[in-house]
């Protein structure tokens, strides 16, 4: 099971159909996760907003605590963020949500490469219940699902 979030970008639709090998494999490959049957729900969100506050950079995602990332508040989960942008450089950064509510920041001081506009972000691991608790407040859309299984015969 994985979620994707819908991007303005318009590249949701492909990276849909990719969302498997998009989420596991680079997972398993570069980030050394354990893949198991268990945890295979993940999502790719994208930036959508980009900004300075108190002299560090604030990333405006397109889905938040009231949707995929709901388990930072209900489970006290520390969802991973891996960029696919490289470089050595990391600077210490505030992920927040589109609904401009100021619950909705998901991760203070969160070291990342420096995003832009566009970027995306792959979250493995984000766990069965990231849909159960998400809402519809505000007026976004939860994130869409596709379903992946591989039946052996």
């Amino acid at each position: 099971l994985v979620a994707v979030q819908m991007t303005s970008s318009g590249v949701a639709s492909t990276l849909m159909a990719l969302s498997p090998i998009i989420i596991l494999l680079p997972a398993w490959l570069w980030q050394k996760q354990k893949i198991t049957k268990f945890e295979i729900a993940g999502a790719i969100t994208s930036v959508i907003g980009v900004t300075e506050r108190g002299g560090q950079p604030w990333y405006f995602l397109d889905d938040g605590l009231y949707g995929t990332f709901s388990g930072v508040i209900f489970d006290q989960w520390d969802f991973k963020l891996i960029s696919f942008k490289e470089g050595d450089e990391r600077v210490a950064a505030t992920f927040a949500g589109p609904s401009c509510d100021s619950l909705d920041i998901m991760f203070r001081g969160r070291m990342t490469v420096p995003l832009e506009v566009g970027d995306l972000l792959l979250v493995p691991s984000c766990g069965a219940y990231t849909s159960a608790s998400a809402t519809t407040f505000n007026g976004f859309s939860k994130a869409q699902f596709v379903v992946w299984e591989e039946v052996n015969a």
